[in-house]
Order: structure tokens, then C-alpha cells, then sequence
């Protein structure tokens, strides 16, 4: 979930004040990768960055889990937790622009075969209210819930599980922001009632495959050269063996979080946006309307599966960070500059990872402003 208020105070200062002396990207990057790493040296860390056009710049490395011999390769996925959630208002952004929906009619009128069960206050949500949280929902399903044994069909879970929620009220007034998983499976459920698609086929046809994004799967990463995440308990970290359950969060909350996939796969998700919002045909995204309108603020600080902020410069800076409490990623931004920034780690160590990602962002925008 991701610290709205106080994230990145530290790189919306004003970039007004005398430059750095222009150094090269390269020692730029492995200066602050080396610094991330050494935060925390038993676990996996990336850090890179790209523009708009052209090849990514990024490092990997570390132990695939605290504990083991065995490095990660350069090419290792990550999990990306709530990141997920700008492939998903991306989805819904594409169907709205191919007419199969509409961000701002009430989701009644495409769940009609359960307005029998359905609250009435449900069914008056909109898409761009699920797709802000704004929609008054609850951050999470009850949290039982995660217990629980999974099916073998996450959509017809997540059917299940909203099913329950919906008979009574939301929890809370729509209008105000308030993050919400919850949202983010609803909307996901809402493509999949129009289409007759699950979210992954919707997901993998009108996403993943047009964009070539070839490392992104579901779920915690599986190969020999992926990390594994971390679990913190009692004061304990210990690995979470994917091949062993519980390695991630219910495969039912998935539209909202359950993404993996390769570091230069995750900038180029970024670089995609920048080329998309601005002007750029990008196969896999909206066209740029329907690109800018995901990176208009619908409460104060939060579009369409999008953080919205602005430097003290004037200059915005888009971003979305993630967890399932066992890894961390973020990935942010910044249109005037043409610059995507990211960086992850295989624990929770949002403090590590956004300070890193924060510091190789502030050093290429000084550098650039010195050029």
C-alpha cells in the first residue's frame, strides 16, 4: 500500500537550487545500487532506470534468500505487488476506450444478474470510484479470508467472496480517498463479466502479450535464478518457498496485487506510459487520452492505478509502489523528464528500497538539469 502523504518528500524538493557537477549514468547507478545493497546484504536488491526511448539500465544481485549460496540472476523476476494495480486500471482504461464499459456508469448496469442480492450502494459505484479509491469499500476482504484454502478457479473465488461483501452496505462514505484492495477486485470482476474472460486472459491478451512484457507471470516468481520472499514473524525473517504455498497473497485478490516479472520488463511498463501519455501509438495501452487521463489526480494524490504528485519544481512525478509483505517495489515517473526510476527488493524494506529508488531519481534529474 502506498505512504500517500510522506513517500517522496524527499524528491519533490525544488530542483532549483545549483546543480550536481554532471557525472555519468553508470557510476550514478552503481553508486546508489551499492548503497541499496549494502542496507540489507543477505537479501536480493535491483535499482535501475530508463527514458522514454531506448534500452533500461539496471543491477541485480544477492542471495536468492537470506541464507543461501546461490545468487540471483541479472534477469531475476520480482514481485510487484500493488504496482499491479496500474495493469489493471490500464485494462479497464482499454475495454472503456473499445466501448465495452464506461469509467462513470454505475457498475449496477454490468452486474445485472445479481441486483437481486446486490446493495443498492454497490451497485451506484462507478469504475473511476473503484479504480481511485474512492468508492467507500474496505481496504480487504474479512481476514479470515486469507486463510482459507483456495480454489482452483481464482475468478470464481473472487466472484465468491464479493458475493458475500455485497449483500450489506459499504463500509464507508464514496468521495473520500481511502485504499482499497478491495476495489481493485471489483473492478477486476466487473472486465471479466463483460468480457466472459478472466483478469489473467484479459490481463495476459490485452496487456502483457502486445506490450512483449514476456517475463510477467502471476503469483511469487518459481525459476532457479528467481529470489525468494521474505516472512516476518515474531521478530523472525525467513524465506518463503514459493513451491511451498503461502508464498503469496490469495490468488482471488490478484487484480489488485499479485503481479512478478523481470526488472527490465518493469521499466519498460514505465517507459511504455511515458511513450503512450505522450502521444505515441503504444500497442497494450490507451491511446493518449485515455493514457492522461489515468495520471489525472481524482482526489487529491491518487488517479486511476496511479499515484499523481508534483515536484516542488511544478514538474509531476507518477508512481505506484507494492508489497505482499515478502517482497517490495516501486516504480515511478517523471513525464518532463521523460525518466523512469524503479527499484525492489526480495522483503518488506519499503524505507531501503523508495530511498534508493529516490536517490538515483534526484541524482539523474540533478545531472540532467546540469546539462
Amino acid at each position: 500500500m502506498p505512504h500517500l502523504r510522506t513517500l517522496l518528500a524527499a524528491i519533490l524538493m525544488s530542483l532549483t537550487t545549483t546543480p550536481a557537477a554532471p557525472e555519468s549514468a553508470e557510476p550514478t547507478l552503481a553508486d546508489q545500487f551499492e548503497r541499496g545493497r549494502a542496507g540489507a546484504p543477505d537479501f536480493a536488491f535491483a535499482l535501475g532506470y530508463a527514458r522514454a526511448e531506448g534500452p533500461a539500465a539496471f543491477l541485480a544481485g544477492g542471495p536468492r534468500h537470506r541464507g543461501s549460496n546461490d545468487e540471483i540472476g541479472r534477469n531475476a523476476r520480482w514481485h510487484i505487488g500493488s504496482i499491479t494495480k496500474s495493469f489493471t486500471a490500464t485494462l479497464i482504461a482499454l475495454m472503456a476506450e473499445d466501448g465495452l464499459l464506461a469509467l462513470d456508469v454505475p457498475i449496477g448496469s454490468y452486474l445485472e444478474r445479481y441486483r437481486d442480492e446486490m446493495d443498492p450502494a454497490w451497485q451506484a459505484l462507478t469504475l473511476r470510484a473503484l479504480l481511485s479509491h474512492t468508492a467507500g469499500l474496505r481496504p480487504n476482504p474479512p481476514r479470515w479470508r486469507f486463510f482459507r484454502a483456495e480454489g482452483d478457479n481464482p475468478s470464481e473465488d473472487r466472484r465468491t467472496l464479493l458475493r458475500e461483501m455485497w449483500t450489506a452496505p459499504p463500509a464507508g462514505a464514496p468521495g473520500a480517498f481511502a485504499y482499497s484492495n478491495t476495489g481493485y477486485m471489483l473492478a477486476g470482476l466487473v472486465a471479466e463479466e463483460v468480457s466472459g474472460q478472466s483478469w489473467q486472459e484479459l490481463l495476459y491478451e490485452r496487456v502483457l502479450r502486445p506490450l512483449a512484457l514476456e517475463t510477467a507471470g502471476f503469483g511469487p516468481p518459481t525459476s532457479a535464478l528467481d529470489p525468494f520472499g521474505h516472512r516476518r514473524f515474531l521478530g523472525f525473517t525467513r524465506p518463503a518457498d514459493p513451491t511451498q504455498g503461502r508464498a503469496d497473497n490469495p490468488a482471488w485478490i490478484a487484480p489488485a496485487g499479485n503481479l512478478h516479472m523481470g526488472f527490465g520488463d518493469l521499466l519498460a511498463w514505465g517507459q511504455a506510459h511515458l511513450r503512450a501519455c505522450g502521444g505515441a501509438d503504444v500497442p497494450g495501452l490507451p491511446g493518449p487520452a485515455g493514457c492522461r487521463e489515468m495520471q489525472i489526480p481524482v482526489t487529491s494524490e491518487y488517479g486511476l492505478g496511479w499515484v499523481v504528485q508534483t515536484q516542488t519544481s511544478g514538474a509531476p512525478v507518477i508512481w505506484h509502489n507494492g508489497s505482499n509483505t515478502m517482497w517490495h517495489a516501486i516504480l515511478m515517473l517523471f513525464p518532463e523528464q521523460n525518466l523512469v526510476v524503479a527499484a525492489a527488493a526480495n522483503v518488506f524494506d519499503a524505507e531501503r528500497v523508495e530511498s534508493a529508488a529516490i536517490a538515483l531519481g534526484r541524482a539523474l534529474l540533478e545531472d540532467a538539469a546540469a546539462r
